[in-house]
This record gives C-alpha cells, structure tokens and sequence, in this order.
C-alpha cells in the first residue's frame, strides 16, 4: 500500500507545516507515503470548492482507493481506523486521503470517494485537519505495528 495524501493549497503556519512533515516522516518509516499540495483557489467561496476539486481530481490515481475528509463521513477509533487501514495493507491497494481547502470540496468528488472519514463533529481548519489526520494514520500504523505510541 502507498499512501498519497491529497490537499488543497500550503500549509501557511510553521507550526503546522512542521507537525505535517513530522507525522509524514513517520508514517514513512512504516509504508510509503506522498503529501501532494494543489494550488489554492483564489475564486473565494464561490469557485475555490471547484476550481481546487478539479485540481485534486486530475490527481488522482487509477484504481487507488479514494479516502475523503469529510463530516459527513463517519467517525472512527483508532482500533478501527486501525482495522480498516490494516485491510487496505493487507489487499496491497493504494489509498489517496483527501483534504479540501478551506470551502470544501464539490458534491461531484464526494461523490467519486470511496469513503468519507470525518475527524470530528467539530468543524475544523483545513489547515488542522490535514495534521489530524496525519497522526491518527500514524497512530492506527502504531498499532498495527505494536509500536510502543498509542496507550490503550
């Protein structure tokens, strides 16, 4: 499995592009993993959602599952989450985990994912979502591996 995390626009804050690339980092130590960054809408509301959709969509890749940050997709544990990336490793399939900008993305690459995952009830920055996830990856990776960082 190669994970390929797909987001819209830079991480502007050095703390958070420092907590991306640390959680990368790791994640690369247990299976192999690319953050591609799409440029930003400067359209606004109105046309950030698809002009930053399109963009991710040329991304991705044949025949990889499509993974959508998105609340209204559903929550997991990390023993779940855990579980489903286990069987995603297991069946050798390539998962790109998207990101949406600050707008969102449109209905019609919500409608392509395979899967929605949403992080929280709370709605949160894009920015903080793309880290988020990045370490309950790396958290679920943990404990399919027995690494001593997630406390049970």
């Amino acid at each position: 499995m190669k994970l390929r995390l797909l987001a819209a626009g830079r991480l502007r804050q050095a703390p958070m592009r420092e907590a991306a690339s640390d959680y990368a980092d790791r994640i690369s130590r247990i299976l192999p993993i690319e953050v591609v960054e799409v440029p930003a809408s400067a359209g606004g509301e109105g046309r950030a959602p698809a002009e930053e959709s399109e963009r991710i969509t040329r991304k991705l890749r044949r025949g990889a599952r499509v993974v959508l940050l998105d609340e209204r997709g559903r929550q997991f544990s990390t023993a779940q989450l855990s579980k489903r990336i286990e069987g995603w490793m297991n069946s050798s399939v390539d998962v790109d985990l998207i990101v949406g900008g600050a707008h969102g993305v449109t209905d019609a690459l919500r409608e392509r994912a395979d899967d929605l995952w949403a992080l929280s009830e709370l709605t949160l920055p894009h920015e903080l979502a793309r880290v988020i996830a990045l370490e309950a990856v790396y958290r679920a990776l943990t404990v399919i591996r027995n690494l001593p960082y997630h406390h049970r």
